[in-house]
């Protein structure tokens, strides 16, 4: 599937500017409109019609960040059926069993992509061959075969899930996850990239929401300032809870990032004080205006909500700079592979580890933590919980062997407390 790049895909020759450009840019690509749609445009900038439509038609369904995943995961077929026959390209109502064994090669052949990575992808893919075959654009190219009628993509009873091209089982692996420590080095190495102290202090109370409550980072971009509570109504809640009258918490709706709609977070006391602290003295050096209504984070070059890039942005540097400051132990995790992810996944574990030490069941647990971070997908908690009592074997281990040396430690130091002993009775006798 190597792209010639002497030739269009139709077999044009290329003009002499056209022929040095790199062969990305003969290939279908997304246009982001400003009202968030997207659009799917081939290699001579036409818009792909059923491939738009049918991203049109999903976008009412999902979220922004799974409506843009999809996106991207269609581009990718597209793309390798642009390639197909040295750069001919395969139009997708030409699409067939045989050709989904090729799909099949190139990702996990040529590619070295994940079973998993590749499952996703098709799904999709079978979603949008499913829409054009029931949307008519495209006749016998999608279904289950029987006697009247045939597909060229045959479909199994039970799903596509179960077509021989779906083969394999994804073997779940415990990843990596960085420590506490890691997210500090990574924090201090960001502190160093800010100038101003305002602009320090907005990126310091992004990271400790992100690492406190486990929120994705465009839930915690979103947050409202008339969600949060006023200074004198936190220092209240602060009195009833240090009398044992209310807990640490205050539930608290936001925005969920996907599959819309909103959701409820436990945002701790000392938090709440740090978030107001920064809407009263810090917020009003960014926007002009009160200080009631609209976004906690904004730009301050056009007053409106900060998108969660700026902070992927800001920690992808933070995080290369502390791996150029810090060496590495063997097994340790490389500290520039660190994203502003990773705080929801190492807060989630940790939540789950919690509960499992207090003595509670993997499935009381589970359920639980669920609720708090909104989770709707068992598959995805039973990682997390995997993670969590494998942390939990490591701890109990590293513990028996710290207990280990110090019953060791104490046995030694009572046989040498009786011989100072034995040795002050000799002597004083």
């Amino acid at each position: 599937m190597n792209i010639r790049s002497s030739i269009h895909g139709d077999g044009r020759p290329k003009a002499k500017a056209d022929a040095a450009l790199p062969p990305l840019y003969d290939l279908p690509q997304l246009l982001r409109h400003s009202d968030g749609r997207i659009s799917m445009i081939d290699r001579w900038g036409f818009v792909m019609r059923p491939q738009t439509i049918f991203l049109e038609r999903i976008r009412g369904y999902y979220a922004t960040a799974t409506y843009r995943s999809y996106a991207r995961l269609l581009l990718d077929i597209e793309r390798v059926t642009a390639c197909y026959g040295g750069g001919i390209g395969l139009p997708y109502f030409k699409l067939s069993d045989a050709f989904l064994d090729v799909l099949r090669e190139e990702y996990i052949q040529e590619r070295e992509t994940g079973l998993a990575h590749f499952k996703r992808t098709m799904s999709v893919g079978a979603r949008f061959w499913k829409f054009c075959e029931e949307e008519k654009w495209a006749k016998g190219l999608y279904g289950s075969n029987h006697k009247n009628r045939k597909y060229q993509i045959n479909v199994p009873e039970e799903g596509f899930m179960h077509h021989p091209v779906m083969a394999g089982k994804v073997i779940w692996r415990v990843p990596r996850l960085p420590t506490h420590r890691d997210f500090e080095l990574i924090e201090a190495a960001g502190m160093t990239l800010i100038k101003t102290p305002s602009l320090k202090r907005r990126f310091r109370l992004f990271c400790l929401i992100l690492k406190t409550l486990a929120l994705r980072r465009s839930e915690a971009a979103r947050l409202n300032i008339a969600s949060i509570p006023t200074k004198s109504q936190i220092a209240r809640l602060r009195a009833q809870a240090e009398a044992g009258k209310k807990p640490w918490t205050v539930s608290i709706k936001i925005l969920r990032s996907k599959r819309g709609g909103i959701r409820v977070a436990e945002f701790p006391i000392p938090l709440l004080e740090e978030i107001r602290d920064y809407i009263d003295r810090d917020r009003p050096k960014d926007v002009k205006g009160s200080s009631k209504h609209g976004p906690i984070f904004v730009s301050r070059k056009t007053g409106k909500q900060l998108g969660d890039q700026w902070v992927t942005n800001l920690f992808k540097r933070a995080a290369r700079k502390a791996a150029a400051m810090h060496a590495r132990e063997h097994g340790e995790m490389n500290l520039s592979e660190v994203r502003p992810h990773h705080y929801r996944h190492r807060g989630i574990t940790d939540l789950i580890r919690g509960y499992l030490e207090a003595g509670k069941d993997s499935t009381e647990a589970i359920l639980i933590v669920m609720q708090l971070v909104g989770l709707r997908s068992l598959d995805v908690i039973i990682g997390y919980l995997h993670l969590a009592e494998a942390e939990t074997e490591d701890r109990t281990r590293a513990d028996k062997e710290v207990a280990e040396k110090r019953a060791k430690k104490v046995t030694l130091d009572l046989v040498r407390i009786r011989e100072a002993l034995g040795t002050r009775r000799r002597y004083s006798k």
